[in-house]
């Protein structure tokens, strides 16, 4: 598949070759919304809003970048309009946090390094909206702490703070040796 000829008819507004990226990118873009926003319902909302703005705004795009990046960009971006509108990332959180976090050291950092993929998607899956959204902005998709306070509305303070009670609830469940076999019950239930 030619994805440059494909993003240029896109740009002409050719039916068929927007459909064509459409089924191209949906499983990748899906699975990264998912990642966000686990509740089937908004997942699908944020989805037709991510591919309305990619059609919407593909002329603005100068190839600066790849295209898969430009992509997920829009999707990460929509999912966290998502959440906001959901008013689960508060506009402003409270300066304490941010005093606190120069305090916070989380211990074994590298637990994160020794646990299994599947593992880990079922730990971050658990996680709080907020500690999820950070973790994955962060971890999943290489965001800096700059640019997850841009995009959530909070310090780069808060972000830190968000990232480490992740690691910290992710540690903790791992470490608890009966949590990964309890979840992978219910799911095949």
């Amino acid at each position: 598949m030619d994805i440059e000829k494909i993003i240029n008819d896109c740009k002409n507004n050719i039916a068929e070759s927007q459909r064509k990226l459409f089924y191209h990118y949906y499983e990748r873009m899906a699975k990264i919304v998912m990642r966000y926003c686990p509740d089937q319902e908004d997942a699908k909302e944020v989805l037709n809003d991510g591919f309305y703005s990619v059609f919407s705004n593909i002329k603005t795009f100068k190839g600066d970048s790849q295209f898969k990046t430009w992509m997920t960009t829009i999707f990460i971006r929509e999912s966290l309009k998502k959440i906001k509108i959901n008013k689960r990332i508060p506009s402003k959180i409270g300066e304490s946090i941010d005093e606190n976090v120069s305090n916070w050291k989380a211990e074994n950092e590298d637990v994160i390094d020794k646990i299994e993929a599947k593992e880990l998607m079922l730990l971050i899956d658990n996680l709080p909206e907020l500690e999820r959204t950070v973790f994955n902005l962060h971890f999943l998709d290489g965001y800096k702490h700059k640019e997850i306070a841009g995009l959530c509305g909070f310090s780069e303070g808060t972000s830190r703070w968000y990232l480490n009670m992740a690691k910290n609830r992710i540690k903790t469940n791992f470490n608890n040796n009966n949590y990964i076999a309890n979840k992978e019950n219910e799911i095949t239930k």
